[in-house]
């Protein structure tokens, strides 16, 4: 069975300091299979460009902050349902602790 990690980024703030930590972790750990980053914000772009390749996705939902995890949540949802799978979601809020 496939093990999935999604991951809400909003690419505000300090988010390239801990994005980094976080899917360097998943990256290294070599548990999951796909993983897949639902960016919202300003620096999409970026996020795409630094971390887009081999096993990880990212879906780039806009620069609106304020969608929030919904659109990760749905992305989650709407790969659960192609396939079962385990899945782990990770959303580092502390982002927006500023």
């Amino acid at each position: 069975m496939l093990c999935k990690a999604f991951y809400h980024c909003a690419s505000i703030h300090d988010w390239q300091q801990i994005s980094d930590y976080f899917i360097g972790e998943l990256s290294r750990q070599k548990l999951i299979d796909r993983i897949y980053i639902g960016a919202v914000g300003p620096q999409n772009k970026l996020v795409s460009q630094r971390y887009s390749g081999n096993n990880i996705t990212v879906h780039d939902f806009g620069k609106d902050i304020l969608q929030y995890e919904f659109p990760t949540l749905q992305l989650l949802y709407d790969e659960c349902t192609k396939e079962e799978c385990k899945v782990l979601y990770l959303h580092p809020s502390i982002v927006t602790g500023k």
